[in-house]
This record gives structure tokens, C-alpha cells and sequence, in this order.
């Protein structure tokens, strides 16, 4: 699936053209939630561990593709980041340091067990949500 096949932009405008936003969303609220931030013009980048989003696992499937992945994240680009590893979390930085807003819904406590929490060494590449 690609932009172009996914109709991104199209379906609820472009008022948030010009902003790319970091998705390390799972399940389906949040690929739902920026699944439209797509629709109204972000720029969303999906990282993914290495295997791929679980939910690329989930049935049904219509040409070799899960229905509830490609209907939840169409109009994202994807990208394979280990982020426990650290050439993932270096690669993180740099998408971070591109980025005007990062989406997760991980569990309590994962990106702080990774390092990558609000206090730990990514502390620098948040912006503060105050």
C-alpha cells in the first residue's frame, strides 16, 4: 500500500498538512487515531518492530493483507526500527528530531524501560506538553 493507493489527504482535507508525526501506535485506537491525522494531511511515519505491526497478523485477509491493518493505517508510511537496539533507538532519535508531534500507546512504562521516556536520554528530543 502506498500514499497515493491509500488516498491520503483526500478524505477530511489538509489543515494538518506541513506536520509529521512519529506513530508508535498498536491495536486499533491508536493507528485509528493517527489513521486520521493522515486523512486531515499529516505527514505520519508508522514505526514498527522488526516482523512487523502484529496487527499485519490479524484476519481477515484480502490479498495477502490484513483488512484491520491496511483500514487502520492507510495513508502512513512505515518504517522497521528495533528499538531495542541501539541503532533502532539512534534511528528514533533522528525520526524524533524530524517530527512535530510522537503518538504511543505502549504500555505504562515501555519507552522509559527502552530509554526512551519523557526523563531519560531522549528527554532532549521532547518538546514539553505544557
Amino acid at each position: 500500500m502506498n500514499l497515493e493507493e491509500s488516498g491520503s489527504g483526500t478524505e477530511l482535507g489538509t489543515i494538518l498538512q506541513n506536520v509529521r508525526i512519529v506513530d508508535c501506535t498498536r491495536d486499533i485506537a491508536g493507528p485509528v487515531a493517527t489513521m486520521l491525522a493522515a486523512e486531515m494531511g499529516a505527514d505520519v511515519v508508522k514505526v514498527e518492530p522488526p516482523g512487523g505491526d502484529e496487527m499485519r497478523h490479524w484476519p481477515p485477509f484480502v490479498d495477502g493483507e490484513s483488512v484491520y491493518f491496511v483500514s487502520c493505517n492507510r495513508g502512513k508510511r512505515s518504517i522497521v526500527l528495533n528499538l531495542k537496539a541501539e541503532d533502532g533507538r539512534r534511528a528514533f532519535h533522528g525520526l524524533l528530531a524530524t517530527a512535530d508531534v510522537m503518538v504511543e500507546n505502549y504500555r505504562p512504562g515501555t519507552l522509559e524501560k527502552l530509554g526512551l521516556g519523557w526523563s531519560g536520554p531522549s528527554a532532549g528530543s521532547w518538546a514539553s506538553p505544557a
